[in-house]
């Protein structure tokens, strides 16, 4: 019995060797001795991909210098601009308050001239009345002259048709 295991054993063995050889393969890309050439080319590999690797290393540090640069640029151009803002705002405050100040002198002006209008409105009606008065004392002051005088021509004629003779006193 324990040969007959061992066949059987052999037997599946065989089977597959035989289904594995009908089988196609495919092709090795490199055989042992390509293999063993890439081994001791290995070195030159090593050293063009540790160039590559330099290169790729140098230029990365370029780009990050770069980059640094710009931000630094950017950096410098945000704190000028900031700089910039605030010495506007600075400005526009001092041209709020001196405008406020402006303002107000402006009201002030127009006030003192609102006031020196009514002044001169004040005395010019003053004037008015003044000149009105003088008008009409010097009217009344010559209305009486002339009353008086046309009074004394009346007693004139009335004397010299009663007899009296005398010239008028005029």
């Amino acid at each position: 019995m324990t040969k007959r295991p061992f066949y059987f054993l052999a037997r599946i063995v065989l089977i597959m060797i035989i289904t594995l050889a009908a089988l196609p393969l495919k092709e090795a890309s490199a055989g042992f001795f390509d293999r063993i050439s890439d081994i001791y080319n290995a070195p030159e590999r090593v050293e063009e991909l540790t160039d590559s690797f330099r290169k790729e290393q140098e230029r990365m540090t370029q780009e990050l210098s770069d980059q640094k640069d710009r931000l630094l640029e950017a950096q410098q151009s945000a704190e000028q601009y900031a700089r910039q803002q605030e010495e506007l705002m600075k400005q526009n405050e001092q041209y709020q308050q001196q405008n406020e100040q402006l303002i107000n002198q402006n009201n002030t002006l127009l006030q003192r001239m609102e006031a020196m209008e009514a002044e001169k409105s004040e005395r010019s009606q003053l004037y008015r009345k003044i000149i009105m008065s003088v008008l009409v004392i010097v009217g009344l002051g010559l209305l009486y002259l002339l009353s008086i005088r046309i009074w004394r021509y009346n007693v004139w004629r009335k004397h010299k048709r009663s007899g009296g003779g005398a010239k008028p006193w005029m």
